[in-house]
C-alpha cells in the first residue's frame, strides 16, 4: 500500500443531525479516528480530498495531517465508507490508526486479467469470489491482486491457494475456495435433448381425444 496526506479537523458538533447536515453542505464528510489503547477522534475531511486520496482505490495508507488539537499526524487504514442509498454521495468514514510496525489485516480487491481459452471456445468465466483477507505489514500490503486468467480452460478453476501474494503477506481466506471458474456456455448447458423424458417432439401428434 502507498501512503497518502490527507488533511483533517477535530468536529466540535457531533451527535445532532442538523449539525451533521451543515458539514455535508459545507463539502465535508464526517469521520472518527479509531485508536486501540487511546480515545477515538471526531473528525471532519473535505470530501473532494478524500475523493482524491481513494481515487485508486481505499486500500490505501492515509497520512491524516490533524493539526487543531488532534496531535499532528496519524497514519490510519480506512475501515468502512458510508454512502447514500444512491451509492454517489459519502456521508461518513472510519479510520483506524496503524503503525507501520504492526501487522494489519485487510480485505483487497481480486482484478481479473486476460480472457480465457475457455472463453474462447465457448465458455462463461465465473467470478465467483471477488475479494480475499490478507494479513501482513502495512507497507507490503497490495492495494489489489491481478490474476492472469487466460490459460483457464473449460471445467478449470483458479482457487485461492493459487494466489500470488507479496512476501510476508498471509492469506487468511480458505485456500481451497474457487476464485474464477470456466463453465460450458448456459446455454449449452440447458439446451434440452430428444432423449430427455416430457421434451416435445417436433411433428408429433397429439392424443386423440
Amino acid at each position: 500500500m502507498h501512503q497518502v496526506p490527507l488533511e483533517a479537523k477535530v468536529r466540535t458538533e457531533h451527535g445532532k443531525k442538523g449539525a451533521m447536515h451543515r458539514l455535508r453542505r459545507a463539502g465535508n464528510v464526517p469521520a472518527v479516528l479509531y485508536s486501540k489503547g487511546s480515545d477515538n477522534l471526531l473528525l471532519q475531511v473535505d470530501g473532494k480530498s478524500f475523493l482524491k486520496a481513494i481515487s485508486h482505490g481505499s486500500n490505501v495508507i492515509v497520512s491524516l495531517q490533524i493539526p487543531n488539537g488532534g496531535g499532528g499526524e496519524h497514519l490510519a487504514m480506512i475501515t468502512e465508507i458510508q454512502r447514500d442509498i444512491y451509492q454517489k454521495n459519502i456521508l461518513h468514514v472510519d479510520f483506524h490508526k496503524i503503525s507501520l510496525k504492526e501487522k494489519v489485516r485487510a480485505t483487497v480487491q481480486v482484478s481479473f486479467q486476460g480472457t480465457s481459452q475457455g472463453e474462447k471456445d465457448g465458455g462463461v468465466l465465473d467470478h465467483v469470489r471477488r475479494e480475499v483477507e490478507l494479513e501482513g505489514l502495512p507497507l507490503s500490503m497490495p492495494e489489489q491482486l491481478e490474476v492472469d486468467v487466460s490459460g483457464l480452460k473449460l471445467d478449470e478453476a483458479i482457487h485461492v491457494k493459487d494466489l500470488k501474494v507479496p512476501e510476508g503477506v498471509t492469506v487468511l481466506t480458505d485456500g481451497n475456495e474457487i476464485v474464477a471458474v470456466v463453465h460450458a456456455s448456459r446455454a449449452a448447458v440447458e439446451a434440452p435433448t430428444s432423449e430427455e423424458p416430457g421434451t416435445a417432439q417436433s411433428g408429433a401428434k397429439p392424443e386423440a381425444s
